[in-house]
């Protein structure tokens, strides 16, 4: 069994060098103003860490609400701002708003979410009032997520309806880039329509690219490699639309596993990703475990586990 596995996680890495990137180009590596030439960013909702915690990070993403004071941060990490582009909370105004003109059009009960028709007007006054409050509080710019779960649930319904949906996911990222055009954007998957919107914005994220934990269980798992190799080519994509766009990863995984840690960030850097590897409630700071020379020669504990 073990020797499969080996076999499998070889496949996976052989599998990612050859087939992730766009025309046959290699792409260049991140810029970095880290000592060991490796840029590095975080993901923290919650405001009981000071700023400074995040200070050795060329970026970092903070809930909009719920943040350290990040002044200390200004003109040394951009600091975005977490806007749901695709959900609202339950049990908040805009929900009961949004409920009332008949636009949502699902719930997501483990976070206790409702998925926006995101083609409704009423909604994208709402997003601009929050990007809005982001630019006041001093935030660079803003993340956008849960963009894929309006985008899915509106194609359920019927392609008419993911088209529109589409269509207005395209005009919601170019109406905002419009009205802000030094902001910093970046976007969290939403791979159907990121060619169109690559050359709006500054970032691509790939959340959930290489593993995953469950949260009921705790245990930690990689996917399979045709899983990685898809998402990973949709970014390289972006980038070959828009050669100045960064690209960066998420994934969750048991933080007591340092090897296995140490391989998914390997794994991400050796494709030119800017990786950060945490739990996900995403309110701990989760540093990048250090790699000592005794063990870069052992094997990585992802080797053992299976997909």
């Amino acid at each position: 069994m073990a020797r499969k596995l080996k076999h499998w996680f070889t496949t996976m890495v052989l599998a990612v060098g050859s087939a992730c990137t766009p025309m046959g180009k290699t792409p260049p590596a991140p810029t970095s103003q880290a000592r060991d030439g490796h840029e590095r960013w975080a993901v923290y909702y919650d405001k009981q860490l000071p700023a400074s915690t995040f200070a050795a990070y060329q970026l970092v993403v903070f809930d909009r609400i719920y943040h350290p004071d990040f002044q200390e941060l200004k003109g040394k990490t951009t600091v975005l701002s977490y806007i749901s582009m695709g959900e609202v909370h339950g049990d908040t105004f805009e929900q009961q708003l949004l409920a009332e003109q008949k636009a949502l059009m699902g719930t997501r009960t483990k976070w206790n979410s409702y998925t926006v028709d995101i083609t409704s007007k009423t909604w994208e006054h709402m997003l601009d009032e929050q990007i809005e409050d982001a630019l006041a509080k001093g935030f660079d710019g803003i993340m956008l997520d849960t963009l894929d779960s309006a985008l899915h649930l509106a194609d359920m319904d019927s392609p008419e309806r993911g088209e529109k949906a589409q269509e207005a996911a395209v005009k919601l990222i170019q109406r905002m880039r419009e009205k802000h055009p030094r902001m910093k954007i970046m976007l969290n998957r939403g791979f159907d329509v990121l060619p169109r919107v690559a050359s709006n914005i500054d970032y691509v994220l790939g959340e959930s690219m290489l593993a995953e934990t469950d949260i009921s269980t705790g245990q930690s798992k990689v996917f399979p490699p045709h899983t990685y190799q898809t998402t990973a080519g949709h970014l390289l994509s972006a980038r070959a639309i828009a050669p100045n766009i960064k690209l960066y990863t998420l994934d969750y995984w048991n933080q007591d596993d340092v090897q296995g840690m140490q391989t998914l960030y390997a794994i991400h850097r050796a494709r030119g990703f800017i990786p950060y590897v945490t739990t996900p409630d995403l309110r701990r700071h989760t540093p990048e475990p250090k790699t000592s020379v005794h063990q870069a020669n052992r094997p990585s504990s992802v080797e053992d586990r299976d997909a």
